[in-house]
Formats: structure tokens, C-alpha cells, sequence
């Protein structure tokens, strides 16, 4: 846990024992080597495996330079004892994003080394008395060590934070109804299997065979069930399974309808029914392990709350960077939901919430997150949707919206319109990213008049659904 007062003393007892002189001496070495200590730094992160990919994306890239200067120089020349508490919230936010984008705080600390080495190297080489250079090498690397040290205990606390969280998103996703849930799954297995026989049976040679894993089942396994089951290894069976059905069997099977070799087709079918057979097997063993707990829901509307968010959109991030997959969030707010409790009352406010939430639930698809992110307000993780199909999600549901209202108990009814921002995953690495671009959609579209779907563009080109 980082003690912030103690923090603060060190920060200041550096401060009072540096001398004029090194104080004037760093002030040049930063203007003259910034850049020279930004490369340093960054060479070294570039050359880790886990850590490229994030700071690759040209979003980032673009900023690296500038924000490690602004960085190294205020580390090095605010000085003012007075600028200490600014200093430190900076570098506790330096280690919150670390921990958000899963850049460890051992590979921090080795670029850091090298950076240091860099400052060492530079004031060595300034034509100052040793003294002076002596004092300046102490305050330099004091001050460096002091906001690393800053930002790991930050970057610690931050991923226990997170690790908390991505179990008890876990043991929500327990909680669920697993009786209902196996029952549902199983049958959205055998709806796929009784569709491909009939397919193979009746289906023209040039047809081809619906993918499993783009099935109803096979967007929940791959998107919700990993969150709900930690038996890895009856997990892997499944994908492998999978991947047998779709890479495998279903191509040979289409190869033998095309040759028309009818005792191939009937071996091959009854290999892909052997295996879905072991998938569901499988699945009824991994449902047989879950502990059911009740907890992590909105109450009022029974779907998912925002501290989950992280663990979800972390997941669907790797998933999209180690897959190629794309996905999109929608960011929905209920138009003058204020008006409506005002006018209505609280009680028709809440109706109103878990009706919509109900639209929500039907129109979204069997890999999709839904959320209540606060107040008026609903997220829709969109899994395997571009934009464009995002969009159209959010259309039908705006559309539904409008068009039923919620009818209240003396025969009256409240007419309902929705906003909606979409955002598709542009490959940044820290999910604030993504739902900032949604909520910045979603204020377009308030500002344009309400009651339509706006899709996030960095250009003045907007997509709008009136």
C-alpha cells in the first residue's frame, strides 16, 4: 500500500538538500537530452514481446515522445516544494495506466535502468566541475527512483484491484442461472447439429455449411464462457472440438456433397456428430463444477454493473489482438430520463429502466455483454461486430424503443426515445480509449437532436439513423 505522506517527505527532502546549481544544471540537461532519454526508455519496451504491441499502435506511438518529455522535464526541474502532491498523483496515474494496459512494472523498471544510465552518461559528459556534476547525478537519480517508486506501489495496488475484480466478475458469471444457462446452451448445440443434417440431407452442393463457432453456441463459448468456467483444460477440449467441426469435417463434408459421394458425407457427418456429442459432454461437466453465488448484478435491472467492465473489455481486447477479431461497444442513454421521473415518478423511472433493459437483453446476441453503466445509461459489448453491424444493432433496438413506450397502470403511457454512440475497437490497448470514443458518438448524437445512432468517426463525417 503506498504511504502517499511518506512519499511526500522523501519527494521534499530531496529538495531542500539540492543545490542551486544542480537545480540549473538538470534544467539544461533535459533540454538538451530529452529525446535522447525517451529513445533509451522506449527501445527497451520495444524489444519485449508483451509489451510492443501496445505501444506500436500509432495512437500511442504518437504520443510516446511528447508525454515522456513532458514527463522526464517536470520530474527534473519542478522543484517547488509546493508542485510535490501535483508530482506524485502524476506518477500514481503513470502506474494506473501500466497496470490497464498490462505493461508490468519489472519491465518498467529495467527501461528505466537504461534510461538512467542515459542521464548518467549525459552528465558526465557536461563540462562542469565534478562537484557539480556529483550533485547533479544525486538529485537526477534520487528524483527518478522516488517517482518509480511512486508509480509500482500504484501499479501493484491497481492490478490486486483488477485481479479482485476479474474474480468476482467470476463468480457473478457463477451466479447466473446455470440450470436455465446449460439448459439454454445445450439446446442452442443441438438446434446447430439438427440444422447441419438437415442442410447435409437437403442442401444444394454449392451451399455451404453454417460455421459452428458462429453459431449462437459457439459466440458464447468463445466470448461469455471462458469468464464463467476456470477449468482450463475441459475449456481447451471444447475449442478443440470446435475448430475440429468448423477446420475439418465441415469442409471435407462440403468436398464429398460437391463429389457426390454419399457413403464419404455419412462417415464425415457422423464424425462432426461424434464431436459435438463430446462438446456436450464437455459442457455438462464444466456447468457441474460452477458454485452458484448470488452477487455483481444491478439489482434493478438484473444485468451486469460497471465494475466488470475491465475484466470484460480486457478479455475481448486480447481476444481481438490474438484472433483478428474486431468488436464494438454501444453506449445507450434514455433521452430526457429526468423529465420522465420528475413528471412520472421514480417508480415509473425504474419500470422504465427494466424495460429497456429487457430490449436490450432480446435484441442483443448470445456473445454480447450487457451492462447498466449508470443512472439512464446501458453498455452493449457487441462481440464479432464492425461498426457498421453495431449500428444496425443499435438502430433496432432504438427503433423497438420508440415504438412501444412503457404503458403505465391507469391506461396512460410514456413515450421513450434513445441515443446511441457506436465505437468500434480501433486496436488502441486501454479500453478507456474505446468508451470514450463511444460516449463521444453518444454526445454527437444528443447534440444533433437526440433519438438517433451515431457512429464515433475521427472525421467531421458522422453516420446518423433518424
Amino acid at each position: 500500500m503506498l504511504n502517499v505522506a511518506t512519499m511526500e517527505q522523501q519527494w521534499k527532502y530531496l529538495l531542500r538538500h539540492a543545490s542551486p546549481e544542480a537545480a540549473t544544471f538538470l534544467k539544461v540537461l533535459v533540454e538538451t537530452h530529452a529525446d535522447e532519454f525517451a529513445r533509451r526508455f522506449y527501445e527497451v519496451l520495444l524489444k519485449d514481446a508483451k509489451a510492443s504491441p501496445f505501444i506500436a499502435h500509432q495512437d500511442v506511438e504518437g504520443h510516446l515522445s511528447s508525454s515522456f518529455r513532458r514527463w522526464i522535464t517536470d520530474l527534473l526541474t519542478r522543484l517547488d516544494a509546493d508542485d510535490v502532491p501535483h508530482l506524485i498523483e502524476e506518477q500514481r496515474r503513470i502506474g494506473v495506466v501500466h497496470a490497464r494496459l498490462g505493461i508490468s512494472v519489472e519491465l518498467v523498471l529495467r527501461a528505466s535502468r537504461y534510461m538512467k544510465e542515459a542521464i548518467l552518461e549525459a552528465i558526465i559528459g557536461f563540462p562542469v566541475h565534478v562537484r557539480g556534476r556529483y550533485r547533479s547525478a544525486i538529485l537526477a537519480m534520487g528524483l527518478v527512483d522516488v517517482a518509480l517508486e511512486i508509480m509500482s506501489a500504484q501499479y501493484v495496488a491497481s492490478h490486486d484491484d483488477a485481479t479482485r475484480t476479474d474474480e468476482a466478475y467470476r463468480n457473478f458469471a457463477a451466479t447466473m442461472n446455470m440450470s436455465l444457462e446449460r439448459e439454454y446452451q445445450r439446446t442452442a448445440l443441438s438446434d446447430w447439429s439438427n440444422r447441419l443434417l438437415q442442410d447435409v440431407m437437403i442442401g444444394g452442393q454449392d451451399t455451404p455449411l453454417s460455421r459452428l463457432c458462429q453459431s449462437s453456441f459457439g459466440l458464447w463459448i468463445r466470448h461469455k464462457a471462458p469468464a464463467i468456467f476456470t477449468n482450463q483444460s475441459e475449456m481447451e477440449s471444447v475449442r478443440t472440438s470446435l475448430e475440429t467441426v468448423d477446420e475439418e469435417l465441415l469442409p471435407s463434408i462440403e468436398a464429398a456433397l460437391m463429389a457426390d459421394n454419399a457413403a464419404d458425407v455419412r462417415r464425415l457427418t457422423r464424425f462432426a456428430m461424434s464431436e459435438i456429442e463430446q462438446v456436450r459432454t464437455l459442457l455438462d461437466s464444466l456447468f457441474d463444477h460452477l458454485v452458484r453465488l448470488e452477487a455483481g448484478s444491478d439489482a434493478l435491472t438484473r444485468l451486469l454493473n460497471r465494475r466488470f467492465l475491465p475484466s470484460i473489455l480486457g478479455r475481448e481486447i486480447a481476444l481481438s489482438r490474438n484472433k483478428s477479431m474486431v468488436f464494438s461497444v454501444l453506449m445507450v442513454d434514455i433521452d430526457h430520463f429526468k423529465a420522465i421521473n420528475d413528471r412520472f415518478g421514480h417508480e415509473t423511472g425504474d419500470r422504465v429502466l427494466q424495460h429497456v433493459a429487457q430490449i436490450l437483453s432480446r435484441l442483443t446476441g448470445s456473445g454480447d455483454f450487457l451492462f447498466r453503466y449508470g443512472g439512464e445509461e446501458f453498455l452493449i459489448v457487441c462481440a464479432e461486430l464492425d461498426a457498421r453491424k453495431a449500428f444496425s444493432v443499435a438502430e433496432r433496438i432504438r427503433l423497438e424503443v420508440a415504438a412501444k413506450g412503457v404503458e403505465l397502470g391507469d391506461q396512460s403511457r410514456v413515450s421513450l426515445t434513445l441515443s446511441v454512440g457506436v465505437a468500434e475497437y480501433d486496436g488502441h490497448p486501454d479500453y478507456q480509449h474505446l468508451l470514450r470514443n463511444a460516449d463521444q458518438a453518444l454526445y454527437e448524437a444528443k447534440a444533433q437532436g437526440r433519438n438517433r445512432s451515431i457512429i464515433f468517426s475521427k472525421d467531421v463525417h458522422k453516420i446518423a439513423g433518424e
